[in-house]
């Protein structure tokens, strides 16, 4: 996929439960390139200090004008998704 595609439309994959798996992860990320950059969305903790992952988004980020394409590890407090 290249970053043009990306930039139109993220692809974003959701844990089936509330947090996300290593086997699901490992899905997710199957066909993204290994030099890819990874980065995660923090979110506030209101108690204790590790926090679930529940998504992962192959997108683009931008730096300098130059579309760079990278995975997101979306991090969110315990809480049940709506179905989609």
């Amino acid at each position: 996929m290249s970053p043009d595609d990306l930039e139109k439309k993220p692809k974003r994959r959701y844990a089936k439960g509330c947090y996300l798996t290593v086997g699901e992860l490992k899905k997710m990320i199957a066909n993204i390139d290994d030099e890819e950059e990874v980065f995660f969305r923090p979110r506030s903790n209101m108690c204790g200090n590790i926090i679930g992952a529940e998504m992962v988004e192959h997108t683009v980020y931008g730096f300098f004008g130059k579309p760079i394409p990278c995975v997101i590890i979306d991090i969110r407090p315990h809480r049940k998704r709506s179905a989609e």
